[in-house]
């Protein structure tokens, strides 16, 4: 999937622990520096498109309110489960980085 624009995940929903992301919200860059409308995607359908081989960011939003990309999303295997992660701790549970809510409402 070489050349393919990344998704980029700008919040996740944790669950009550804090270990394991439920769902995300995430936007296709439509074009560099445009983002496509925001879309909610569930753990399983954020696993199945990393498994395909989808490249995928995390995104957050500046102080000055600008979009920086950040980290790539990967699954990673520690013991016999799967986790998302952005870093290679082998930490058991998912870690994206973000500190954003799950309803925040970005402008695409």
């Amino acid at each position: 999937m070489t050349g393919r624009r990344p998704l980029l995940v700008t919040s996740a929903f944790y669950d009550e622990a804090h270990t394991r992301v439920l769902r995300v919200t995430a936007h296709d860059e439509v074009e560099p520096d445009r983002l496509g409308p925001q879309q909610r995607l569930t753990r399983d359908r954020l696993v199945a498109l990393l498994d395909q081989g989808r490249p995928v960011q995390t995104l957050t939003k500046s102080l000055d309110g600008r979009w920086v990309t950040g980290k790539a999303v990967q699954l990673r295997t520690i013991g016999a489960a799967r986790y998302i992660r952005v870093s290679d701790l082998p930490i058991p549970s998912d870690d994206l980085e973000i500190d954003l809510i799950d309803d925040v409402i970005f402008e695409a």
